[in-house]
């Protein structure tokens, strides 16, 4: 197999990310990491991919393992009440759940430079409330130093107060396209695109549908092979819970050659 003619694709899901994670772990033990051309992402998807590009596994797993809750909503940084009950009160005090602690964890991890030097390509998508329409970007559309922002962008559910970037508000790219597969094969032109989805929406998306039919044989789409925990779950037993299933999942689809031979030739 020749390099660099993967695609990896990832959905919006909330905690569920942590799977993705897993299927990430799967590809760098099978010498697949090495060959991604591009990595597109909605969401938690989106922060996984940057984090993929950073090539930094320690790093995004230190921040995966050791993410509290209070760390994320301003609301739980003073108070010991109902979660719940407590960011319901922070959504309807402030027109949308604030989570200043993600964004400044988010913009300590990510490494623009890093991602902006790799050779591998990297696509988002975010909704622009404003425009009230969603955009599809890839690395070389968004201005240098604002990377971080759009990914916070993508990652901003709409329950989230809208983030930000100039004249524009924005939130989560899932409302547009929460599996932006066509994405991956639009730019870079890889042979196959492993596209991971733990979302429940998009499985029924006419959208996604279509795309599965018109690149069938360059499109390995991989869901959870078991019920993961639900997207606000936050536990660090969750988490590993989920990583594991997607390790071993990964493992299972892409560490057949034969079937990736099938995709490549």
């Amino acid at each position: 197999m020749e390099n660099n003619h993967l695609g990896l694709v990832m959905s919006g899901g909330g905690t569920r990310g942590a799977y993705q994670m897993g299927i990430w772990q799967a590809l760098r033990e099978l010498g697949l990491e090495k060959q991604l051309r591009i990595v597109v992402g909605t969401s938690i998807g989106a922060i996984n991919g940057a984090m993929v590009l950073q090539q930094n596994w320690d790093k995004a797993l230190e921040l995966w393992q050791n993410v509290e809750p209070q760390q994320i909503f301003n609301a739980l940084e003073t108070t010991s009440g109902n979660l719940y009950t407590t960011l319901l009160r922070d959504w309807w005090q402030h027109r949308g759940v604030r989570v200043d602690g993600l964004k400044e964890l988010l913009r300590t991890h990510l490494d623009e430079q890093a991602i902006r030097r790799s050779a591998v390509g990297f696509g988002l998508v975010v909704y622009n409330r404003s425009t009230r329409r969603g955009e599809e970007l890839y690395l070389e559309d968004i201005p240098e130093g604002l990377l971080a922002e759009y990914i916070i962008a993508s990652a901003t559910f709409p329950v989230f107060r809208a983030h930000r970037i100039g004249q524009h508000e924005y939130l989560d790219g899932g409302i547009h396209n929460n599996l932006p597969t066509g994405m991956a094969f639009e730019r870079r032109n890889p042979q196959v695109v492993i596209a991971i989805d733990v979302a429940e929406s998009s499985r029924f998306s006419p959208q996604q549908w279509r795309l599965r039919r018109q690149y069938a044989d360059r499109l390995i789409y991989i869901r959870p092979s078991r019920m993961l925990p639900m997207p606000t779950n936050f536990s660090k037993a969750a988490f590993m819970h989920q990583l594991e299933i997607g390790y071993y999942d990964g493992l299972r689809r892409l560490g057949d050659r034969n079937l990736l031979a099938a995709h490549y030739f």
